[in-house]
């Protein structure tokens, strides 16, 4: 039978799965050994014998190699190296007993159904594949482990959709089928909180040390454990790493990451969506030169939204009795799709709610009044269910006296959403939280008393719970933001500027946080031009990458959308997407900058951009533009539902095409023309293009994944193209390790030197070689 405990002379059979640790060689043994080691004099390892200091304990044991592989033999009992490793030094067993010890199980769990997009190489046609049982083709797809590459799987979803949940079911399951033997790896999640990825050890440190209480694994050991295949971590949190700043420095963290796997392991990340969606050339292109080097596959998987069976099984299993009545209501007012109906976090504190009719039917009303602040009466009326039970228990007042109005709970709870952004954690220690209410309490002028009551209440919040030993956070990370965005509303209102400058200065707002605050504005009424002033006060004498001109531009053409009021707006950065969905009217911005974003859905009336620089510009049709001129800007591309432009004049037909009128020079090279004079670019430059998309996906392509993607053109690629790019060095040929007989291709150059090339071409495939060849 299969160990299930670490006794030396426990006895292994065949159906243990250790495989891949098993074929280590005497090298790779060595190095790993090292990486637990506190000092490279702790470990003597030669002729044969092995001797290791480790954790205060001595451990001597001879080594010897056999035509099956290395073995290690420790008191009599011969085993594999790698198999010794992983249960002697690295103590993997304990590991999955506390990450079962210490990962509560999701109470009322639904089984999620995905999407699943498969690597490149497997899947040129990049269809997405439907997925009913996510959980365990998650699993299995980790479980393959290909030799010589890093695979990245990307798990996508909104928030609240069920990611970290799903995680740590997964974490549940994989350590239960390592105790038993049924497999070889343990499933580690790491929740960033937050966090910016500079620091990732002392992440990955604190998740083992203070949320496991495992003190067996430094950083080294575990990039080597990770590289072994032996864990398998999933960075959950990762939103912020992949914000298009101006600077564009944030793309860079899951380079590092990846250099320091060197082509092996296997890891998922959890964030809204995957590096390689963003349709940004530029973007795209400093993530493939921060990848380069190393041998990188990519896939994504995709949670689905709840739909109404989803919502009804969560009310069964909870036992709501109302659970159909509660969702046919709900539908009524605000649709099937609506995220009160579809996010498992907002249906579970729904149904809490639901539990009191009274409560319900006072939401319902709020909705019907005001459907689209949809989100912060659905927090008033938890607040309002909470606040009646924040009463002065002291029998000096009436019982009914209330410690804290409605108004002092928002602002309760946003000095620890503050608090919380400050110190760079979703998380507070006890004594944090406790100082943070009494601070307030005190400030609000509570007695003693009612201070003591205040202090004892706030751990046990309806939006607060405990995570981890004597810590609290958040019950979901959009409460907090949600309020750490009216936080910055707050002071935003009050002209606040040293305050505002601290919150904005920190990290990149989370978009919940950015909406909370323009609503929380919008709502005091304070007027769009005198907003402008203030935002422009604030970041006054702040370099064009500052996160402050960032962060409060983000929050000002928030709060423009939908206002019909003149408006100047002066030297704003605005991030990625920022137009997207917006309904401007009578805007002016000037010598403004724009990250990559498309006009989805946007309304553009009676706006005008003057000498503003674009990322890039982006249309599908759905866009509406009129009487909205573009003049003296610089705009690098345009994507569009036909492929993307980098040429001025070609870029200049697709603007007038979308309703824009563009006045003076498009760009400092070249001159606006009219657009019948623009030149259709080569369809050798579109397949170039094509190819360096798909450099995004893997940093190595088959040749056949090639020839399927490129379709009725592959003839032209492979006869025409591909020799002259190989010819310039910026593709190179690299073994094919599959079967078959084939050529396999990866960028010889910097991606960001073709991108650059492209955009200086003018949709001439012999002018972007010759840029190419001319440079050093």
């Amino acid at each position: 039978m299969c160990r299930t405990s670490r006794g030396l002379g426990a006895i292994y059979s065949s159906s243990c799965n250790r495989s891949r640790a098993e074929s280590m060689t005497f090298d790779d043994f060595r190095r790993v050994l090292l990486s637990f080691a506190d000092r490279a004099t702790d470990l003597d390892l030669s002729k044969g014998e092995l001797a290791l200091e480790i954790r205060g304990e001595i451990i001597e044991a001879q080594v010897r190699q056999r035509p099956a592989g290395l073995f290690v033999v420790e008191e009599g009992e011969q085993l594999p190296a790698g198999r010794w490793l992983l249960d002697r030094v690295a103590q993997l067993e304990i590991l999955a007993r506390r990450i079962l010890d210490y990962t509560e199980p999701a109470e009322h769990f639904v089984e999620p159904s995905g999407k699943h997009l498969r690597d490149i190489n497997d899947d040129p046609a990049e269809e997405e594949q439907p997925v009913p049982d996510l959980r365990e083709t998650v699993l299995r797809s980790l479980s393959a482990h290909p030799a010589g590459v890093t695979s990245l799987h990307f798990l996508t979803s909104d928030a609240g959709e069920g990611k970290s949940t799903l995680l740590n079911e997964m974490a549940r399951d994989q350590a239960k089928r390592y105790l038993s033997r049924d497999d070889d790896w343990v499933f580690l999640p790491v929740h960033l909180g937050g966090r910016l990825f500079m620091r990732f050890d002392d992440v990955v440190v604190g998740t083992l040390m203070n949320k496991l209480r495992f003190n067996g694994l430094r950083y080294a050991s575990f990039l080597e454990l990770v590289r072994l295949g032996a864990v398998v971590p999933a960075l959950d949190g990762f939103e912020e790493l992949f914000i298009e700043s101006a600077g564009g420095d944030a793309t860079t963290a899951l380079g590092d990451f990846t250099q320091e796997l060197d082509s092996a392991g296997t890891a998922v990340i959890a964030a809204r969506r995957a590096y390689f969606q963003y349709r940004s050339l530029k973007a795209q292109a400093k993530l493939i030169d921060s990848l380069r080097g190393q041998a990188i596959s990519a896939s994504r998987f995709t949670i689905d939204r709840w739909d109404r069976d989803h919502f009804l099984r969560y009310a069964s299993l909870r036992g709501e009795p109302n659970g159909e009545s509660v969702y046919q209501q709900l539908e009524e007012i605000l649709g099937p799709s609506h995220p009160l109906l579809t996010r498992a976090v907002l249906v579970q504190k729904l149904l809490d709610l639901a539990t009191d009719s009274e409560d319900f039917q006072q939401l319902l009303t709020r909705l019907r009044d005001e459907p689209k602040g949809y989100f912060r009466e659905f927090i008033g009326s938890i607040i309002e269910r909470e606040a009646r039970k924040w009463v002065d228990r002291t029998g000096i007042q009436d019982v009914s006296t209330p410690l804290l109005s409605l108004e002092q709970h928002y602002d309760l709870l946003s000095s620890i959403a503050v608090e919380m952004w400050t110190s760079g954690s979703d998380r507070l220690p006890r004594d944090v939280m406790v100082f943070v209410a009494e601070l307030y309490a005190e400030d609000a002028g509570s007695t003693p008393e009612v201070t003591r009551q205040i202090v004892d209440k706030i751990s046990t919040h309806a939006l607060i719970v405990p995570s981890g030993h004597s810590k609290y956070c958040f019950d979901h990370e959009e409460f907090f933001h949600f309020f750490l965005g009216e936080a910055v509303g707050r002071s935003s209102v009050s002209k606040d500027v040293a305050g505002i400058r601290d919150l904005a200065g920190r990290a990149a707002l989370p978009a919940m946080a950015v909406e909370a605050a323009a609503k929380y504005i919008r709502r005091e009424g304070v007027p769009p031009s005198e907003l402008a002033d203030f935002m422009s006060a604030a970041y006054a004498g702040e370099q064009r990458t500052s996160l402050i001109r960032e962060n409060l531009s983000a929050v000002a053409i928030e709060c423009l959308d939908g206002v019909e009021q003149p408006t100047e707006f002066k030297d704003g950065v605005f991030p990625a997407a920022s137009l997207a969905g917006k309904r401007l009217k009578e805007v002016t911005f000037n010598k403004c900058y724009f990250g990559s974003t498309d006009l989805r859905c946007a309304e553009l009336v009676s706006c005008r951009f003057i000498s503003c620089e674009f990322v890039q510009l982006g249309g599908d049709g759905t866009e509406r533009v009129q009487d909205t001129q573009l003049s003296q800007c610089k705009i690098h591309a345009w994507v569009g539902s036909s492929g993307s432009e980098f040429a001025p004049d070609r870029i200049v037909q697709a603007l007038m095409r979308a309703g824009f009128t563009v006045e003076g020079k498009l760009d400092t090279v070249g001159q606006v023309v009219a657009p019948n004079e623009a030149a259709e670019p080569d369809e050798e430059i579109k397949l170039m293009e094509t190819l360096l998309r798909m450099f995004s996906r893997a940093t190595a392509l088959n040749e056949s994944a090639v020839r399927r993607k490129m379709g009725t053109r592959e003839s032209l690629f492979f006869n025409e193209v591909y020799p002259r790019l190989l010819q310039a060095e910026i593709v190179v040929e690299v073994p094919h390790r599959g079967s078959g007989v084939q050529r396999r291709m990866k960028l010889g150059v910097s991606a960001t030197r073709c991108r650059s090339s492209f955009e200086a071409s003018a949709g001439s495939f012999e002018s972007f070689l010759s840029r190419m060849n001319s440079r050093d």
